[in-house]
């Protein structure tokens, strides 16, 4: 599988040491508004290529997934965008700022069929699952 990760801050960092342990995943780009966080990211996990702009990515790379790791006030677009190209997308928690943008969201995967992943990977931890119960 071809992943492009969009978003090279704290988070991508975890992420990439998560693929690179993967069998049959190859980090194919890396993208980030600023270029050199995702040549540092790319220079650390040995990926090759690099873009300041993910519509550019995508259009590029032939992706089956992308990870979106950028600020949640950018997700509902990215996603919206991507949706329409690449058919499978993780996004980090939360998925958006707003039930608005959510249900926008949804939208645009369903209409473009696309499939969405929300990465909620503390539900069920056993402090999670404790403080339900309270």
């Amino acid at each position: 599988m071809k992943v492009g990760l969009i978003g090279c801050g704290g988070i991508a960092n975890i992420h990439m040491d998560a693929y690179k342990r993967m069998e049959n995943v190859e980090v194919a780009a890396l993208c980030d508004i600023r270029i050199e966080k995702a040549k540092n990211l790319a220079g650390k996990f040995h990926v090759e290529k690099v873009y300041d702009n993910y519509l550019d990515m995508v259009e590029a790379e032939k992706l089956d997934m992308v990870d979106i790791c950028t600020p949640v006030s950018t997700h509902a677009q990215i996603i919206c965008d991507v949706s329409k190209v690449i058919p499978a997308i993780f996004v980090e928690k939360p998925m958006a700022l707003s039930v608005a943008e959510c249900e926008e969201i949804i939208r645009n995967i369903k209409k473009n069929g696309a499939k969405l992943c929300i990465g909620h990977n503390q539900l069920f931890l056993p402090t999670i699952q404790k403080a339900k119960t309270l």
